[in-house]
């Protein structure tokens, strides 16, 4: 075949496949959208995916529906979106538990690989913890407390809800990070370990903020930081656990949208681009601030990026440290 004529075919194919491309993008979605949620109805992360559900709603024309998976440390609700049809109308929610700390906690590999299996589409919010004592202690700073656990080993306790879960890695990392001892009290359920602290048969925690916040204002707890890198909106008098002596620290509680291995390249640039779009709503992003969240956004290869650096921290600590799930 002359050059000429093989270039023209080229260029043939090539358009044609840009034709396919941009078609698929414009038609997508043509009917209803489902979002698989780790977590049960009324959950923190239920409550943020329902504000995103609702705008992509509005802007893509097709209802997303909402389908709440709990159980099995999120594994439910993965495999399902791992296991789904990749044509772009099954989504799911992926958090750090999901796309991160699993892959090392998890004694048995669930039926899905995180990085084959899965595709990150954009990461949506992050929430800080908050590092909370019994009233009665007397700790000023973080400083003071780690100062006091670093002379007194055994003498603290800290709750969480459970092995593995965020306000565990947090407590385990603040001692990674300074050398202080105290002992781990892991409880079913967050306000039972909220109320022996206030009773200060336990002495810390490190909850997520949002369901911490209101008993920090009621004086129920004593607040003390908060985990991100920099302050929190629920609670701007709290200083950071960087800015209090331990440079470096953060934890955050995090996620984002996530698709089957497999959906078209320009039906995930779709998704991001309109949850990008949505975050620059300054009253969209508002309601997540009354939430204690922070939007983000961003490309694709910005969330790729963001899990790894999150599964080989966590990865980390969980070997150093020999935590085992409950």
């Amino acid at each position: 075949m002359p050059h000429a004529a093989a270039t023209a075919l080229l260029r043939v194919a090539v358009c044609a496949a840009l034709a396919v491309a941009t078609a698929a993008r414009a038609a997508y979605p043509e009917r209803p959208i489902r979002l698989i949620v780790p977590s049960a109805a009324g959950s923190s992360s239920d409550t943020h995916v329902r504000l995103y559900a609702n705008r992509l709603t509005q802007q893509m024309g097709q209802p997303i529906v909402i389908d709440n998976r709990p159980g099995g440390g999120t594994t439910i609700a993965t495999a399902a979106v791992a296991s789904a049809t990749p044509d772009g109308y099954t989504i799911g929610f992926g958090n750090v538990a999901t796309l991160a700390v699993n892959k090392t906690l998890l004694q048995r590999p669930p039926p899905y690989d995180v990085d084959k299996d899965l595709q990150p589409v954009v990461q949506t919010h992050y929430q800080s913890n908050a590092l909370v004592l019994a009233p009665s202690l007397q700790f000023q700073t973080v400083r003071d407390l780690v100062d006091y656990a670093r002379k007194n080993p055994g003498k603290l306790l800290y709750g969480s809800g459970g092995n593995g879960s965020t306000p565990h890695l947090a407590a385990e990392l603040l001692k990674v990070m300074t050398g202080m001892q105290m002992d781990h009290v892991p409880y079913k359920v967050g306000p039972q370990y909220v109320n022996d602290l206030a009773a200060a048969r336990i002495h810390l925690a490190i909850p997520n903020i949002v369901l911490i916040a209101p008993h920090i204002k009621s004086g129920k707890v004593r607040g003390l930081a908060v985990t991100g890198l920099k302050r929190s909106s629920l609670l701007p008098t709290l200083p950071t656990v960087a800015e209090s002596g331990v440079p470096g620290y953060e934890v955050i509680a995090w996620g984002g949208l996530i698709v089957p291995a497999g959906v078209p390249k320009a039906i995930i640039d779709r998704l991001n681009a309109e949850i990008n779009k949505a975050l620059d709503l300054p009253a969209f992003r508002a309601q997540f601030a009354a939430l204690g969240s922070e939007p983000v956004g961003g490309s694709t290869e910005d969330f790729v990026r963001f899990i790894k650096a999150e599964s080989e921290k966590w990865g980390n600590l969980i070997r150093r440290s020999k935590i085992k799930p409950d």
